[in-house]
């Protein structure tokens, strides 16, 4: 990993932190903050290019962003939306393979730009799933609820759930009601334990690897 991919890995930690940062706001917007969503959406656009391997992956991902943002600019009703929410998932998956790569397989690869690419890809786990469970409150008024106010969970809300899923912290204050939401927490909170698990395995066998080396050298 070049001193490129760390630059632009660290610029898309930022853009994330940026988007959670600013979810508080989202209620003021209309449809709920899908308009803001949308723009710092395209933000992404900046640690897309940066983690592009080639051309080809790089058009493919702003096609994905033009297509989120466009849709979500339309009135429509479930499959556009539907529609917007494929564009999301595909996009955050194809950054999404590119840190893993980098955290988890790749050989040679410096401390510092490992734990950078496994920063970036667990916020981003986070953000893919808040994405499906804002579709889904979209579309299931209710099927997240706030047990505190007792009202539909907001989509801030929902991104705030799907992290202190990922995370096991398990507050209880943003519950899934649903069926379909039950599973979707399911597979969250399992995904946000694998990829800790697996990056913390990652980067100590990586450590080992070097001091073995390091020692045989000497």
């Amino acid at each position: 990993m070049n001193m490129h991919f760390r630059n632009q890995a660290m610029a898309l930690i930022l853009a994330e932190i940026f988007l959670i940062s600013t979810s508080a706001f989202w209620e003021k917007e209309l449809q709920g903050g899908y308009w803001l969503t949308s723009i710092y959406f395209i933000f992404f656009t900046l640690g897309g290019y940066a983690l592009a391997q080639n051309k080809g992956w790089l058009y493919r991902y702003i096609i994905l962003c033009v297509g989120n943002l466009l849709l979500n600019l339309m009135v429509g009703g479930f499959w556009v939306e539907l529609l917007a929410c494929v564009c999301s998932t595909l996009a955050h998956l194809m950054i999404f393979k590119v840190l893993v790569k980098h955290s988890f397989f790749r050989k040679n690869v410096p401390k510092s730009d490992r734990v950078l690419s496994g920063i970036a890809g667990y916020i981003l786990l986070g953000l893919f799933w808040a994405g499906i469970f804002i579709f889904i409150g979209e579309q299931q008024p209710g099927a997240i609820l706030n047990q505190v106010s007792g009202e539909a969970a907001s989509a801030a809300e929902r991104l705030y759930y799907s992290f202190v899923t990922i995370t096991s912290l398990g507050y209880g204050d943003i519950v899934p009601v649903s069926p379909i939401a039950k599973i979707v927490a399911i597979f969250a909170g399992l995904s946000g334990v694998l990829f800790t698990t697996i990056f913390i395995a990652a980067l100590v066998g990586s450590l080992m690897i070097k001091g073995v080396k390091e020692f045989t050298a000497s």
